[in-house]
């Protein structure tokens, strides 16, 4: 146990969690001190990252890796000061296979699924001022761009409120 009255130094903690082998398996670009993550699974291997910023007053804009590995198919999540969220990854809802959003999943139903986007993807410093959703087969959103990739179809949006359809 530690107990002092000090700011918090992020050096320290990574050393300590190094040596006692608890690294941390998830891991953010952030530069400024705020930023953290958790997360939970559900049985069929779908998962809900939890990623907080603490931080007052600033945005932050990062990439999230697991064990090195690129989470969200490398793209930015936008973080403003003092909000959370939880983009899905992997999760399967509405039919729908969603394999990552830099978005937060708010509804599902037969065959869509609806986002909102992390902040304002207008706002200037948001990552291109855009949501990617990428889902397992073919689906479609109005308005947005759409491309293929390795049977996925990976749609990028501009609107704060959107919704993803099967087919």
């Amino acid at each position: 146990m530690i107990t002092t009255d000090y700011q918090c130094d992020l050096t320290f903690w990574g050393r300590a969690f190094r040596v006692l082998d608890a690294a941390p398996a998830l891991r953010h670009s952030a530069t400024d001190p705020g930023v953290f993550l958790l997360t939970t699974a559900d049985g069929e291997r779908g998962r809900l990252p939890h990623a907080f910023n603490v931080s007052s007053g600033y945005d932050q804009d990062f990439t999230v890796t697991e064990n090195g590995k690129p989470l969200f198919g490398g793209e930015k999540l936008h973080l403003p000061g003092r909000t959370a969220a939880i983009p899905p990854l992997g999760l399967t809802v509405g039919g729908l296979r969603v394999a990552y959003a830099t978005a937060e999943l708010t509804g599902a139903a037969d065959g869509r699924a609806t986002f909102r986007a992390l902040g304002d993807p207008g706002a200037p410093g948001a990552p291109g001022g855009e949501s990617v959703v990428a889902v397992d087969g073919a689906a479609r959103c109005e308005g947005a761009r759409t491309s293929t990739e390795g049977g996925r179809s990976v749609l990028r949006v501009r609107r704060t409120e959107f919704t993803v359809h099967r087919g």
